[in-house]
C-alpha cells in the first residue's frame, strides 16, 4: 500500500476494472479501518503483516477456486446461450473449457452429452454416456439420457435395458399392466417421470409405476 508517489490503493482504484488478475494486500497497515478501506476499493484479500507463509497459500489457493468457479459459470452460461442459438462450434468451444477448468465437475460432463445430443450427435453422445456410466453407474442423470441417446440410435434393447435398471436402482416398480399410468409419491422431480414414461412409451411398452416407498 505504501509505495512511493501513488499508493496501492490508488492503483487498485485505478486499474481495477481493466484487471482480471486478482489483488491480494500485504501490508503492516492492519488496522480495521485500513482493512475495510482496502477490500471496499477493490482488493480480492487484505492480509496484514506479520503473516504465515502458510496463511497466504492458503488465501491464495481459495481465490484462485474462486476465480475459476466464477470463469466456468461465464463460460458455461455463453455455451447455454450459442447452443440455444444453434452455433454448435462454439458452444462445443466454451463447454470443453468449462471442463479443463472444472475436470471433475460431472454436470459438465453431462451438459456436453446433453449438447451433441441436441446437435445431432448421437454416436458421440452415446460414447460419452456409455464412458460416463462405466464411472458413474449410479448416476440417475446420466442414465436417463444415455437411456435416450440410444433410443436415438434406434439401440432399442439397451435402451429398455437401462430403464429397467434405473427403476431398480431408484426403487420403480415397473409393472406390465397394458396401459399408460402412474401412481405413487415421487422420488426424483416429476418432470425426470415425465422424460422416462416418454421413452416407454415410444418403446412401446406399457407399463404402470408404482413407488415403493
Amino acid at each position: 500500500i505504501m509505495m512511493p508517489g501513488k499508493s496501492g490503493l490508488d492503483f487498485i482504484q485505478e486499474n481495477k476494472k481493466y484487471l482480471d488478475t486478482p489483488i491480494i494486500l500485504l501490508t503492516a497497515k492492519g488496522e480495521p479501518n485500513e482493512r475495510i478501506e482496502g477490500l471496499e476499493i477493490g482488493a480480492d484479500d487484505y492480509l496484514p503483516k506479520p503473516f504465515e507463509p502458510k496463511e497466504l497459500v492458503l488465501r491464495i489457493d481459495n481465490i484462485l477456486a474462486k476465480t475459476k468457479k466464477d470463469e466456468t459459470i461465464s463460460k458455461y452460461a455463453l455455451h447455454l446461450a450459442y447452443l440455444n442459438n444453434k452455433d454448435y462450434s462454439k458452444a462445443f468451444s466454451l463447454i470443453r473449457e468449462c471442463i479443463e477448468l472444472d475436470p471433475i465437475n460431472i454436470n459438465l460432463q453431462i451438459s456436453l452429452m446433453e449438447a451433441h445430443m441436441k446437435a445431432g450427435n448421437i454416436l458421440e453422445s452415446v460414447s460419452l454416456g456409455k464412458n460416463l456410466i462405466s464411472l458413474h453407474p449410479n448416476n440417475y442423470s446420466i442414465s436417463l439420457l444415455l437411456s435416450k441417446a440410444l433410443f436415438r440410435d434406434k439401440k432399442y434393447d439397451e435402451a429398455e435395458e437401462i430403464l429397467n435398471d434405473i427403476s431398480e436402482k431408484w426403487k420403480i416398480e415397473l409393472i406390465d399392466t397394458g396401459q399408460k399410468s402412474m401412481t405413487g409419491s415421487r422420488i426424483k422431480k416429476i418432470q425426470k417421470y415425465i422424460i422416462l414414461l416418454n421413452f416407454i412409451n415410444k418403446l412401446n411398452i406399457y407399463y404402470k409405476i408404482k413407488v415403493i416407498n
